[in-house]
């Protein structure tokens, strides 16, 4: 079985998404945040956003799709949670076979040596942060423009062979697709790894269990 998540589940988190009503691409031009280049031009500009969201983020907590979909892989016998979200409540939630297409946005990357390290601060004390070797750390996110990293588009691909699970829902749009693939919402035009931000779907659910609860819904799980 696998899920895909969007920003959608995490919507009721109070976590704003970013092309729906509100959404955070409404407000400020993606190109001006959320590339390799803009980070270029001015990483104390994208560290001052990077380090907003995660304050926001952190002030959030797991809502009860997060907390459904952990369950639901605790009772699977073979299950892959692949998520879009950055903000880890599915891992505050108890989700362990989880894939980050997008990235973790409390992972750090030097943009010398590479290496990654994870901060949990809300804010961090100074932007842009350092590695140990001295050089840069950039978010350990996947921007527009960048592919995913290997082992993450390697483990994040899957053919969708099966169906869809009645009932199953990861977030917002509710539409299949699938990771690294040619079917999504995602915007190819922008050479973007990923697809919509908004929630989509594709499962492969065998048996039954667990009322429906909050946006993820397992109450017609079947065979």
């Amino acid at each position: 079985m696998a899920v895909l998540t969007g920003a959608g589940i995490s919507a009721e988190s109070g976590i704003p998404t970013f092309r729906g009503a509100g959404g955070l691409w409404r407000k400020y031009r993606s190109e001006n945040l959320a590339t390799p280049e803009a980070f270029a031009r001015d990483p104390e500009l994208i560290w001052e956003w990077y380090d907003w969201r995660r304050s926001v983020i952190a002030t959030a907590e797991p809502n009860a799709g997060h907390r459904a979909l952990a369950e639901l892989e605790r009772r699977a016998t073979h299950f892959t949670l692949v998520t879009q979200n950055v903000d880890g409540l599915h891992d505050r939630a108890g989700s362990r076979r989880l894939l980050k297409v997008h990235g973790d946005i409390w992972s750090l990357r030097c943009t010398a040596c590479k290496r990654e390290w994870q901060d949990l601060r809300p804010s961090l004390p100074e932007l842009p942060p350092l590695c140990a070797c001295g050089k840069m750390g950039r978010p350990g996110v996947v921007w527009f423009g960048e592919a995913l990293s290997g082992g993450r588009a390697r483990r994040g691909s899957f053919s969708g062979r099966g169906h869809v699970g009645g009932g199953l829902s990861g977030g917002g749009a509710g539409a299949a697709c699938q990771v690294g693939g040619r079917q999504g919402g995602g915007d190819q035009r922008r050479g973007n790894a990923g697809f919509s931000p908004s929630g989509c779907f594709l499962a492969r659910v065998r048996g039954r269990g667990l009322a429906s609860t909050g946006r993820v819904t397992y109450n017609s799980l079947h065979d």
